[in-house]
Order: C-alpha cells, then structure tokens, then sequence
C-alpha cells in the first residue's frame, strides 16, 4: 500500500497537485494524469486540478506532434 499511498494518498488538492507535477517534471505524462483524474474524483472543483489535467492534455499533445514532426522528417 506504500506505493499506492505515494500515488493517491493525501488529504488535500495541494497533495494530488504537487505530486503530478513531480510526476509531470520526470516525464511520466500518464501516472501525472491518473493522478489529477483521482484528486478530481476527490475534488472535482478544484481549479488547480483542472489546470493541471489541461496542461498536461497539452503536454501529451505536444509530445506526440514532436513524434509524428520526427517520423516526417525521417
């Protein structure tokens, strides 16, 4: 449970935010996304949150227009 706890533990906005962008920052665009989808079952109000899911939206979106730019390039 440690590991889970690590992922989707804490009590508050600030906990799920600050551990999806440690997740963001790594490059590990899924596990940060799976924990904003947690923190807004949790608190779907959450401005920080859906700021966060829309960034990281355009992260993934950015990361795949650098893949497909690569493979045209090749």
């Amino acid at each position: 449970m440690g590991h889970i706890a690590s992922w989707f533990g804490g009590g508050n906005v600030s906990a799920f935010v600050d551990r999806a962008r440690k997740k963001a920052a790594a490059g590990k665009l899924e596990d940060a996304t799976k924990i904003v989808e947690r923190g807004l079952e949790r608190f779907p109000d959450s401005a920080s949150l859906l700021d966060l899911r829309l960034s990281l939206k355009l992260a993934r979106a950015h990361k795949t227009m650098r893949r497909l730019e690569d493979r045209i390039a090749r």
